[in-house]
């Protein structure tokens, strides 16, 4: 670990967040959980989903392979 790392837990061990910081860094934990599993179950809807449409960034899927 990084020296800045211990410094930081330091710090936090002499001022320790508050009731509210946690709370809140524990919602949005507790959100972003949320939305992974609903996206894991099935339950998105596709209308919500990102089209990849762009060619960027795209394999082609018929690529030769060296054993060809």
């Amino acid at each position: 670990m990084n020296i800045l790392w211990f410094m930081r837990m330091a710090r936090m061990v002499r001022n320790p967040p508050s009731k509210e910081r946690v709370m809140m860094v524990v919602g949005v934990v507790a959100i972003a959980g949320g939305l992974i599993a609903v996206e894991l179950l099935g339950f998105w809807p596709d209308w919500l989903s990102v089209n990849n449409n762009s060619p960027r960034g795209v394999m082609p899927k018929n690529l030769p392979t060296l054993a060809e």
